[in-house]
């Protein structure tokens, strides 16, 4: 499986592979043996790159890797193939026009946004009010409000366009 990290601005492809007990990691066209062995508690390792010691300490914090080695903290962002795949298809759904359909029957409570209104990912849009109780319909994805199809106080059925978005 391939991992994709990222320090600052450089990211890399690293692929890891067994070979008899072995592990191997390669990147950049290089490739190197490794082995990692739990000292402890608290993400303490020994590590083996081509039979050169370090001592390092992994602790994973908001996404991302915290890695202590020589002294030196490195934040690392770190995914594998299938976290790669998911956020790049999320991050497609959030771009471009789009439209915005109730995906329940429902009264209008309240549009909180005017057309040409730019609007950030997670923004409450409009409430809607469906078996009494208020469901909040928030932006998956920045955009602007290009068309509003609905007003205070209108009733909609499920799979109603609400709001058109670019």
């Amino acid at each position: 499986m391939k991992y994709f990290t990222k320090i600052g601005d450089k990211e890399r492809v690293f692929t890891f592979e067994r070979k008899g007990g072995a592990l191997f990691v390669h990147c950049d066209g290089r490739t190197v043996r490794l082995d990692l062995s739990a000292i402890g508690k608290g993400g303490v390792y020994s590590m083996l790159v081509d039979d050169r010691s370090h001592d390092v300490v992994f602790e994973a914090i908001d996404g991302r890797v915290l890695v202590l080695l020589h002294g030196e903290t490195i934040k690392v962002h770190v995914e594998d193939e299938r976290e790669r795949t998911a956020h790049a298809a999320g991050a497609a759904r959030s771009r471009g026009k789009r439209t915005v359909k109730s995906s329940m029957p429902g009264a209008v409570i309240d549009v909180l946004v005017e057309v040409g209104d730019e609007i950030e990912d997670g923004q409450t849009l409009l409430v809607l009010e469906a078996m009494k109780m208020q469901n909040p319909l928030v932006a998956e994805g920045e955009g602007t409000v290009a068309k509003i199809h609905v007003g205070k106080g209108d009733t909609v059925s499920s799979g109603s366009v609400l709001l058109d978005l670019e």
